[in-house]
């Protein structure tokens, strides 16, 4: 007489009751990223509702045009205030240009190294990979579970721009506030791969962390140097900022080929640190 084997509910201290193995790994990761969630949350919250209140003293101040008008052409286009004066060129200088991408991708390398190469680090990695769960289930749902933790940030800040856009008479088109993000969380999410491929690896969280950062600084420059420099011009589309934020979605809409090429990348990157991590020693404590 033979039977069907069947998958086993993982039951064990580190992940709780008994549950389905692949649902048990996707919630166990979620639980871990519930605090930086909160913490991200209302960072976020708060920086984005500081910004949107300035925008009506800034919008009616007088000589404000004529002192932009002033300034070069291309330094105006680098830093992103070449039109201060609109609702789209406004955000896209005080958040959209720096500040939002770069928290946002602190906020998703920052899960990606917690929930990979720093539990490798600290020991916790072996100690999971123990039970009968697979390495490829345990990195993809932890991969998953980053997207979904990137992917709610990026609604909140969505939700606090429309809301407290609404107050102050923002008036940016809800498509072209919902393409901004959009860019800027798929830019996010392809720096969260890069951490995450490094990972796969066998980088420690330091050195996956300064690869990460490298990526990340270096294709910030070529973006906005880009326009200061003629050498520097023709490599801006090397740039994953460029990819992202180059069509400027706050004020043409949605870029579809930026976001693909983004998307695309950053899943064969996933993909390369799931495949290494499957062939490889995990490191020990």
């Amino acid at each position: 007489m033979t039977t069907t084997p069947t998958t086993e509910p993982v039951h064990s201290r580190e992940f709780g009751p008994a549950a389905h193995p692949r649902l048990e790994l996707f919630a166990y990761a979620m639980r871990r990223l519930r605090r930086p969630l909160a913490i991200w949350g209302s960072s976020l919250t708060v920086y984005v509702l500081i910004i949107v209140s300035f925008w009506p003293s800034l919008h009616d101040a007088p000589g404000l045009r004529q002192l932009l008008r002033a300034l070069p052409e291309a330094l105006s286009h680098a830093f992103g205030v070449a039109n201060l004066t609109s609702p789209a060129g406004y955000l896209l200088s005080e958040l959209f240009s720096l500040v939002l991408p770069a928290l946002l991708i602190a906020a998703a390398v920052g899960a990606v190294l917690a929930l990979t190469a720093g539990d490798e680090d600290g020991g916790i990695l072996e100690t999971v990979l123990a039970l009968p769960v697979s390495r490829r289930s345990v990195m993809t749902e932890r991969g998953l579970a980053v997207v979904l933790y990137t992917v709610a940030l990026g609604l909140v800040v969505e939700v606090v721009l429309t809301g407290s856009g609404a107050i102050v008479h923002l008036g940016l088109p809800p498509a072209h506030l919902s393409a901004g993000v959009t860019a800027v969380v798929a830019l996010a999410l392809l720096h969260g791969a890069v951490a995450f491929a490094a990972a796969g690896i066998g980088a420690r969280r330091s050195t996956a962390l300064g690869i990460t950062t490298g990526v990340a600084v270096a294709g910030y420059f070529l973006n906005a140097l880009a326009p200061l420099n003629s050498l520097v011009a023709p490599l801006r589309r090397l740039s994953p900022w460029d990819w992202a934020l180059g069509n400027d979605p706050l004020q043409h809409g949605w870029n579809v080929g930026g976001l693909l090429l983004l998307l695309a990348i950053g899943l064969i990157l996933a993909g390369a640190g799931i495949v290494s991590v499957t062939r490889r020693d995990i490191h020990s404590v």
